[in-house]
C-alpha cells in the first residue's frame, strides 16, 4: 500500500477508486488481503485508505484485513465520497478500467463529474501490475511453498501414469485435480494433458481419450492461498528415437539458458530474441512468448515476448516456457517458475533433466 501510494502520488493521482463488483479485482485481495463481494476502496495519499463494503460482510472482513477503516456500503455512501473529494481538493481519479464493465465506469464517472467540476479520469491497470511485479518477502515465502506443492503433485502424478497401463488424458487431468482438492486447493487454470500428436496443439484440451505413444504435454498450477503456480512437464509413451530425445535436451538445454541470461535491469525482449536464436532452425516452431510474469493472476508482468517493453527487476516471479509444436507430430514444451533477486536467478520448481519415457 505505501509504495503504491508513492506512485499515484509520482503520476500526481489524487485518489485511486478499486473496485470489486461484477468483476472481481484481484488488486482489492492484494492491497487489503480480503476479497469483499461487492465494495469499493478509496487510496489517496492525502488520507488514510478507507474500505466500503456490506454491513453484512464488514465486521469480519475487518478482522481478516491489513486495512482497519471499514465502512458500511449505504445510499450516504455516495455523498460521503464527493465529501471527501472536495475536501482534499481531488482533481484526478484513477481507475482500474481492467477489471470494471465499462456501464459501471460510465455510471460513476457521470455521478461524480456531475457533483464536482474538473474531475479527470485516468486508467491505473498498469500502475497496479508493475506494483504487484515486485514480490514482498511475504509473497517470496509463500511461493517457495507453493510451487514445492506444485512439485509434489507433479511426483504422484507421473507415479500414477506408470501404475496405469490403460489412461486417458482426462483422467489424468481428474487425477491432478483430486490431488488439489485433497489439500484444500484449485488448479490456477485448466490443466492441459496433451498426447501423442495433439502435444503439438499448446492450448489443447484433454479428450476422454487413451493417452497416445509419443510425447505427452502436460501444463498445470494450482492457487495456493491466492496466488498461483505453473509448470509444464513432457514426457513420453512408448520408445523415442534419437532425435526425440535430442529435441528434448533442446528445450532443456534453451530453458536453462533463457534463465542463464536473465539479470536484472535486461529487456525481456532481448533475452527472448537471444533465446529464440539459441533455438536455431526450431524458432519457427516456437509459437508462443518465452514467459510470464504470475501472482494472483496466471499471467502478470514481466511478459517475456519479442516485443515487450519491461524490464526484470529483483523480487520479480515469473515462468520460463520454451517450446516447439510441429503440427500433428510433436509437442515439446518445459516450463518452471523463477525468482530473480539482486544476485541471482533461482529456480523454484525443477523440471527432469532426463525424459521421462513410461513404456507401453
Amino acid at each position: 500500500m505505501k509504495s503504491f501510494k508513492q506512485e499515484l502520488r509520482k503520476q500526481k493521482i489524487h485518489l485511486a477508486l478499486i473496485i470489486n463488483s461484477t468483476l472481481q479485482d484481484p488488486n482489492f485481495y492484494y492491497l487489503t488481503n480480503v476479497t469483499p463481494e461487492n465494495a469499493f476502496m478509496l487510496i489517496s495519499s492525502k488520507f488514510s485508505t478507507k474500505i466500503y463494503c456490506s454491513p453484512l460482510e464488514s465486521a469480519q472482513l475487518k478482522s481478516k484485513s491489513k486495512i482497519k477503516a471499514f465502512y458500511n456500503l449505504d445510499k450516504k455512501t455516495f455523498e460521503k465520497m464527493i465529501a471527501l473529494i472536495r475536501k482534499y481538493r481531488i482533481k484526478k481519479i484513477g481507475m482500474n478500467l481492467s477489471t470494471i464493465t465499462v456501464n459501471e465506469f460510465n455510471g460513476i464517472k457521470k455521478r461524480i463529474q456531475k457533483q464536482v467540476k474538473g474531475i479527470k479520469f485516468v486508467d491505473i491497470s498498469n500502475l497496479l501490475r508493475k506494483t504487484r511485479a515486485i514480490k514482498t518477502k511475504q509473497e517470496i515465502k509463500l511461493y517457495k511453498k507453493a510451487t514445492k506443492i506444485t512439485e509434489i503433485i507433479w511426483e504422484k502424478t507421473l507415479k500414477y501414469i506408470k501404475s496405469k497401463r490403460s489412461i486417458t488424458e482426462i483422467q489424468v487431468k481428474e487425477f491432478m485435480e483430486k490431488e488439489m482438492n485433497n489439500l484444500n486447493l484449485t488448479s490456477s487454470f485448466p490443466t492441459i494433458v496433451a498426447s501423442g500428436k495433439n502435444s503439438s496443439i499448446p492450448h489443447y484440451v484433454p479428450q476422454k481419450k487413451k493417452l497416445s505413444k509419443g510425447f505427452c504435454v502436460i501444463d498445470f498450477g494450482i492457487n495456493y492461498k491466492g496466488y498461483c503456480t505453473d509448470i509444464t512437464r513432457t514426457i513420453y509413451l512408448g520408445k523415442p528415437s534419437q532425435k526425440e530425445i535430442d529435441l528434448y535436451k533442446l528445450i532443456f538445454d534453451t530453458k536453462n539458458y533463457a534463465a542463464s541470461l536473465i539479470k536484472p535491469n535486461q529487456f525481456s525482449a532481448t533475452i527472448s530474441k537471444k533465446t529464440r536464436k539459441f533455438l536455431g532452425e526450431y524458432d519457427k516452431y516456437f509459437t508462443h512468448g518465452l514467459g510470464h510474469g504470475i501472482g494472483l493472476e496466471i499471467h502478470e508482468l514481466p511478459n517475456l515476448k519479442v516485443t515487450a517493453k519491461e524490464k526484470f527487476q529483483p523480487n520479480m516471479i515469473f515462468t520460463i516456457e520454451p517450446g516447439i509444436y510441429i503440427k500433428n507430430k510433436l509437442g515439446i514444451r518445459l516450463e518452471d517458475d523463477y525468482l530473480l533477486t539482486n544476485k541471482s536467478i533461482i529456480q523454484l520448481t525443477k523440471a527432469p533433466k532426463n525424459l521421462a519415457v513410461i513404456n507401453r
